[in-house]
């Protein structure tokens, strides 16, 4: 029973700080929210029954389903008031231009020559760039004009490689945004970069991709110690998981040492922000004797999808930093956040609009 009780302890510990940070009730995790990991022990662990603690992102219940979360649709993203409006203006006409790309690649002659998978893709991306342009709409970015960027001057055969192309732009332009910003403006724009950075690897690669949810929860006010204490304690489980993961992996193979050399990353990431933490005299989490992973991991496949699971599941916490990240921590909050959607997607997690954002 130890590792339940230490991984329900986790969750007191988590509920305790984010209460005294004034973060809405919605966003505290209880007992079947303990960690990144969502379901069963393995057998090592069994020892702790058949509803174990359960973990997801912030403003998730522990079924998995948004429980404070509003549909992109419908409730607008916080606006960057900070940014000047011609940048605004300019980011909301660059979002349409894509988003009208995208549906021209995805339609007529071109979607002949496309695959399933891709015109699937295609629609995903379209209307991720979409809700992307609503969002910044809000800030009264309707004057933007599309005309410089707009898909009639791309030839219907060369559409899909341009469409990669203004992507990878995309991602570069908002990214300078994000790190010129703070707040919820900062996580908007470092999102839609992340977002498109994806788009244009996943439009480069055949095969399936899966699709996200768009929903997304609200943010906690948290200070930037708060914020990195949070992704520290989330670092600890990452870590725990990935030697589960690797433990199963054949030795010999490219999935073993790629596994081996991103557990030496994170442990590398946690090392610094605990010198963070430390240099402020901020207590550091410290790792629980073992957590509660998401799934029983028996075989190769099973420890690749909770890798991916894990880094899935860490990606609001990179967006709690970014969010509350001043000064030198704003480039590497922007850059964890890249790199763990980029990790998550690589080892098959769902592509989504909105990486960072509960």
């Amino acid at each position: 029973m130890a590792p339940c009780v230490a991984a329900y302890s986790w969750a007191l510990g988590y509920r305790q700080r984010m209460a005294s940070s004034g973060a809405p009730a919605s966003l505290l995790l209880g007992r079947r929210e303990a960690l990144i990991f969502l379901a069963s022990l393995p057998v090592a662990l069994a020892g702790c029954g058949t509803r174990d603690p359960a973990v997801n992102e912030p403003g998730i219940d522990g079924s998995g389903n948004g429980g404070s979360s509003t549909n992109s649709a419908s409730t607008p993203l916080p606006t960057p008031t900070a940014a000047p409006s011609a940048q605004i203006a300019r980011g909301a006409a660059l979002e349409l231009a894509l988003a009208d790309l995208a549906g021209t690649t995805n339609t007529g002659k071109q979607q002949a020559q496309l695959s399933k998978d891709q015109r699937r893709l295609l629609a995903a991306v379209q209307a991720g760039h979409l809700d992307h342009a609503n969002a910044l709409q809000g800030a009264d970015a309707t004057n933007g004009s599309t005309s410089a960027a707009g898909p009639a001057t791309v030839p219907g055969d060369q559409a899909l490689a341009v469409l990669v192309r203004r992507e990878r732009a995309a991602a570069r332009s908002h990214a300078k945004a994000a790190l010129d910003s703070s707040g919820s403006a900062a996580l908007l724009w470092a999102s839609m970069s992340v977002a498109a950075s994806r788009y244009a690897a996943a439009l480069g690669h055949d095969g399936a991709v899966p699709i996200g949810s768009s929903k997304r929860g609200q943010l906690p006010a948290l200070s930037v110690d708060q914020a990195v204490a949070e992704l520290v304690a989330q670092l600890h489980a990452l870590v725990y998981g990935y030697q589960l993961a690797i433990g199963k992996l054949p030795v010999l193979g490219k999935r073993h040492a790629r596994a081996v050399t991103e557990l030496l990353r994170v442990r590398v990431l946690r090392e610094r922000l605990i010198s963070i933490l430390t240099k402020r005299s901020i207590t550091v989490p410290i790792p629980q004797p073992a957590y509660v992973p998401s799934l029983r991991v028996h075989d190769a496949a099973s420890a690749e999808k909770l890798i991916a699971r894990m880094q899935s599941a860490l990606l609001p916490f990179c967006g709690l930093f970014v969010t509350a990240a001043t000064g030198k921590d704003r480039q590497l909050a922007f850059d964890t956040l890249a790199a763990t959607a980029r990790i998550a997607r690589s080892w098959g997690g769902p592509l989504s609009a909105w990486p960072g954002w509960p």
